[in-house]
């Protein structure tokens, strides 16, 4: 049994959801890294010296949007895998998103 601490790092824009996500990550025992846009994301995953486990990302953010950056953060962390977040359903990067086979995406 793998019993390290998990890191995840939030990207989310909004000042009142991403607060409330990190509390309930950080209630089950992960460390939280909060970025409020995609570019603050991407540098802390380029500076970050440990492990990051997990990308949870809204899908729709005003810089750079949560697939490009799943993009780019996976060239520098080539296995991180990513789970998308919006509360935008029917936006259509969502639904091409949520349409794709191996996309793990959360309604908020």
């Amino acid at each position: 049994q793998d019993d390290r601490v998990r890191t995840v790092l939030l990207a989310d824009d909004d000042d009142r959801v991403r607060p409330e996500v990190a509390s309930m990550l950080r209630t089950l025992g992960c460390v939280v890294i909060t970025a409020a846009g995609g570019d603050e994301a991407l540098r802390i995953a380029a500076r970050h010296q440990g492990p990051i486990d997990l990308l949870l990302t809204d899908v729709l953010l005003p810089d750079l949007p949560g697939p490009e950056l799943a993009r780019r953060v996976a060239i520098i962390r080539p296995d991180i895998p990513v789970l998308y977040i919006s509360d935008h359903s029917n936006d259509p990067l969502v639904r091409e998103l949520v349409a794709l086979p191996d996309a793990a995406f959360l309604q908020k």
